[in-house]
């Protein structure tokens, strides 16, 4: 989990070096027009930072 308190924070990393899992409705989050990008972030808040990122079976349909 990260240090910030602002943003979108429904959907947080908590598995402890496990794989998690994400399924977002973009519906139910609050935005306003088109969606042009997609953007996934890796955000380790420390001197020396190690975390890593894997994106794996990303699908964008709708229901």
């Amino acid at each position: 989990m990260g240090t910030q308190t602002w943003g979108i924070r429904t959907h947080l990393y908590n598995a402890g070096g496990a794989i998690q899992h994400f399924k977002i409705a973009l519906s139910e989050v609050s935005l306003a027009g088109d969606i042009a990008y997609l953007i996934f972030v890796d955000d380790h808040d420390v001197s020396s930072p190690t975390a890593e990122s894997y994106f794996s079976n990303v699908r964008i349909y709708e229901q």
